[in-house]
This record gives structure tokens, C-alpha cells and sequence, in this order.
């Protein structure tokens, strides 16, 4: 199924490529925002910058992580290639430390560290991630953990993102790699001088941003004694911090890269053991709350991009319904005749007893007897039950209206002689239901037992009114003495 993209606007420019808001649609109408990452229109006739989107769509075509922002494909949109990526509703992390520091804001400690844990958890990942043709290590090095490659989504999500320059580094260096060393602020010195990395340099990257984070100033400065300033920076900004805390960050930062920790998951366990024990942990929407609160603008300006992406699409086409057919009858065999036209093919049948008399006729055979026949039966079938309940003699004659009418007074026909005979049921007297007078013994029944109600109802008001004299009496014994007559003066 084809699948086209159409920019919507420029989200943001960087060094050599620019990110641009998108919407993905398929013929069938289904239509989703994503993100366009292309080369930016300056740099497009170099090949290594094309060289190297392509080989970062590679490698984030690999990783798979909640923490990572997702590479969905690689594609040409507007007649240049670009990486197809997951829309994350929200700022990155340097646009959250200029709006804390216009505002006299800061990040709450609790915020930092679990920040810094969540990329840590991503870079761990990294780290292990092994090529899934081979089985083995890729041993990826992202190069250029930041504030700036860090996301927050309004909802307190956080994933890295932007693995151009670890991707470069696997190319084996070709090109204008010295262009993306990573940012000053946050490179280890090995990285500075153009050495070999391993997992240790992403760790002091993740250092620096967490001291930014916790002080908001940066822990690196610029000049070429910035690496020599770097221990009495850590001291003086984290003075007022746990002494864990400060531990954990100067592990992190430390010049020897053995010194450091030199797995991303040891640091993410010492991180959120610290979170749990100094500040009882950190909910994740407690961060998107935050996000949201200071960044309003951006928010609102977020949602009128989607709005106007999912504008963009056409409207969604309904799906056409297949009918299916059902199969064509079976061609007659030559020993079984064509069925009639119509719905359903009627055939005439005769019915008779092993003497020669006609029990019933009909034309469907599905069906022994006729619904006449049936009724007849079921008001038999009545009568045996009264009879038997009632005790009724089972020699009352029957009603006329009960009569069956003789079966051979019925014309008949001839059975077909292409049907194979069939064995017919046994005949039975059937007739119409009958009325409750037409029923043996049924009115006499009725007119006892309503002479039965009465004499009821009779003792009953005798018995009442006898209680009631004997009540009236009782309650007044000087009006009646013992002795005296009724009526007596």
C-alpha cells in the first residue's frame, strides 16, 4: 500500500538537518502525524550528510525502546530523503532549562533525577543492543546525550533521540566527522581529543546534564581550562545537595573514563534507589504537570500542528463491501428430475395402506400429514388426558364436530413415478379443538363447583355473625343477667 507524506510546518533547524511537523496517508484514507527529519536545504549537495541520515535511519530502525524516540521508516518526501519518526507531543529538555531560567524557575531535585534515570534506562539499552542478523554487540555510543536530544511529552515521558553521530562513528568516521564531535558543554575530554568512546563517555555526558538540571548553570565552561575547573564547579554547585547525590555525579563526571561507572544500568539502579530513599520516588505525571504549567505556549502550539496535519488528510474512504455469492446449484443428475422454478420444488404424493386404501395426499414432502391432520391429533390427545384425569368413561360418544372425515372420501393422485416410494405414518383421527361445552361431564363439573362456593360463603356469614353476638354479649353481662330471658322486663 502506498504511503505519502505532506509537510505541515518546520518544528525546529539544527546543525545539518532540519525537523518538520508531517502527516502520513495512505489510498485508503488512514492518515497519522509523524516527523520528517531530512538534510537541510544548504547541505544537500554534500553526500556525507545524506550518507549519514541514511545510516541513522538504520540504526534507529534497530532500537526499540519506550525511552527511545522510534524511527517508523525512511522515505522521500518532497523529492529529498528524509527519516520518518514518532510525533512526541512535547519540549525538549534545553527548551525546559531556558524557561525555568527566564522564569527564576527550577527543576525540583526529585524531577532531575528521575529525568536522568529514565536516560539512563534508554542508554543501557544502547549499550547491550546487538545486531539482529549476527547476534552480536553493536556497540553503540550515542555521543551526544543533551539537554537538546532529550525529550519531555506533556504527559512526563522521556526519550532520547538523534543517533547521528553514534551512527557516523560505526561508519568508520568518512567525511567531515570532526563536525560532530557533540556539544562542548558536554563531551568527556577523550571525546575532545578524538579518541575511541565506549559506554563511559554517554555517562559523563548524562553527568553534566544532571548537575545542569539540579543548579542550572552548566558544568563544563567554555575555554581550554574548563576540564581543570570542572571538580571546584561540582563542589561548589552540589554543596547543598545529599551526599549521595553528590557522589552519584561526581562517579558520573569523573576525567578517568575508568573511574566512572561503566554501565548506563548500574547508574539508572543507584539513581532510583537514591530517588526512593531521599525523597520517597517521583510519579511520572508529577513531571507532565509541570511541562504542561510551564509551557503552555508550546503545548497549544503543538496541538494546532496536529490539528492542521489531520486537516491536510482527505476525508477517510469507506472500505468497499465484497458480497459473496452463493454457489450454483449442483446440475441434475440423470436419474434425479430438474426442480421446478421458483424457490421450492412441490412434487405430488399419495399415501396408502398395505391393502390398497389411500390414507392422504399432499405436495410438499417434507410434511406426512396435513396441518388439519395435526390438529386433529393434539385434541385427541387432550381428550385421553381428561379422561384419564376426570374419569371420564371412554366410551362417550363423540361430538360431530369431532368426527374425522373418512380418509377415502378425499380424491387422490397418483404418485409420480420417478419418486421412490416412501413408507406413510400411521392414519390418525384428528379433528378441531373443541369448546368447553362440547367437553363430556365439563358443565356439570362447573355448576357443582359453583354451588360449592356458595354453601361456602353461606356458613361463612353464619359463622361470622355468631361470633359477633357472642362478642356483644360477653362485653355487656349486667344489660343480659345469668337466667334472664331475652325480652324480659
Amino acid at each position: 500500500m502506498t504511503v505519502t507524506y505532506q509537510t505541515i510546518d518546520v518544528l525546529s533547524s539544527g546543525g545539518m538537518a532540519e525537523v518538520l511537523v508531517a502527516v502520513a496517508r495512505q489510498e485508503s484514507g488512514f492518515a497519522k502525524p509523524c516527523i520528517v527529519k531530512r538534510v537541510r536545504p544548504s547541505m544537500r549537495d554534500h553526500a556525507t550528510y545524506a550518507s549519514l541520515l541514511r545510516v541513522e535511519a538504520q540504526i534507529g530502525a534497530a532500537l526499540s525502546h519506550a525511552n527511545i524516540v522510534q524511527v517508523q521508516g525512511f522515505a522521500t518526501v518532497d523529492g529529498h530523503e528524509a527519516i520518518i519518526m514518532e510525533l512526541v507531543e512535547g519540549v525538549d529538555l534545553e527548551h525546559v532549562l531556558r524557561t525555568c531560567a527566564r522564569g527564576a524557575l527550577k527543576l525540583s531535585t526529585p524531577m532531575a533525577i528521575l529525568i536522568a534515570a529514565e536516560v539512563a534506562r534508554a542508554l543501557a539499552y544502547v549499550h547491550s543492543r546487538g545486531d539482529l542478523v549476527t547476534g552480536q554487540k553493536l556497540k553503540l555510543v550515542h555521543a551526544d546525550v543533551s539537554p537538546g536530544n532529550i525529550l519531555i511529552s506533556f504527559e512526563g515521558e522521556v526519550k532520547l533521540t538523534d543517533f547521528g553521530i553514534a551512527s557516523s562513528r560505526l561508519e568508520g568516521g568518512a567525511g567531515d566527522l570532526l563536525a560532530f564531535r557533540g556539544k562542548k558543554a558536554y563531551v568527556p575530554p577523550e571525546q575532545d581529543e578524538g579518541k575511541d568512546l565506549d559506554a563511559s563517555a554517554d555517562v559523563f555526558a548524562l553527568g553534566c546534564v544532571l548537575f545542569e538540571m539540579i543548579t542550572g548553570v552548566k558544568l563544563l565552561a567554555e575555554g581550554d581550562d574548563r576540564y581543570a575547573m570542572l571538580l571546584r564547579n561540582l563542589d561548589g554547585g552540589l554543596s547543598d545537595q545529599h551526599e549521595d547525590l553528590r557522589d552519584i555525579v561526581g562517579k558520573m563526571v569523573a576525567l578517568d573514563p575508568l573511574k566512572r561507572y561503566q554501565s548506563a544500568a548500574a547508574l539508572e539502579r543507584d539513581l532510583l534507589r537514591l530517588l526512593e530513599e531521599q525523597h520517597g520516588g517521583m510519579a511520572r505525571n508529577r513531571l507532565g504537570v509541570f511541562v504542561q504549567t510551564t509551557h503552555t505556549k508550546e503545548q497549544k502550539r503543538c496541538y494546532r500542528l496536529l490539528k492542521e496535519a489531520m486537516r491536510a488528510a482527505p476525508p477517510r474512504q469507506q472500505t468497499p463491501t465484497t458480497v459473496l455469492q452463493a454457489p450454483a446449484a449442483p446440475a441434475p443428475t440423470p436419474t434425479q428430475p430438474a426442480p421446478a422454478e421458483g424457490p421450492i420444488a412441490h412434487t405430488p404424493w399419495v399415501a396408502k395402506t398395505p391393502t390398497g386404501d389411500v390414507l392422504h395426499k399432499g405436495k410438499d414432502l417434507s410434511l406426512a400429514v396435513s396441518r388439519e391432520d395435526l390438529e386433529q391429533a393434539r385434541m385427541a390427545f387432550i381428550r385421553n388426558e381428561e379422561q384419564s384425569v376426570f374419569g371420564v368413561s371412554s366410551n362417550t360418544a363423540t361430538p360431530p364436530s369431532m368426527t374425522p372425515r373418512p380418509a377415502a372420501s378425499r380424491p387422490a393422485k397418483s404418485m409420480t413415478a420417478s419418486r421412490p416410494a416412501r413408507s406413510a405414518p400411521a392414519p390418525v383421527a384428528l379433528s378441531r379443538r373443541p369448546s368447553r361445552d362440547e367437553v363430556p361431564g365439563r358443565g356439570n363439573r362447573s355448576g357443582l363447583i359453583a354451588a360449592l362456593i356458595v354453601v361456602a360463603a353461606a356458613v361463612g356469614v353464619a359463622l361470622f355473625f355468631s361470633a359477633r353476638a357472642k362478642s356483644s354479649q360477653a362485653a355487656h353481662p349486667a344489660a343480659n343477667p345469668k337466667g334472664a330471658r331475652h325480652g324480659t322486663p
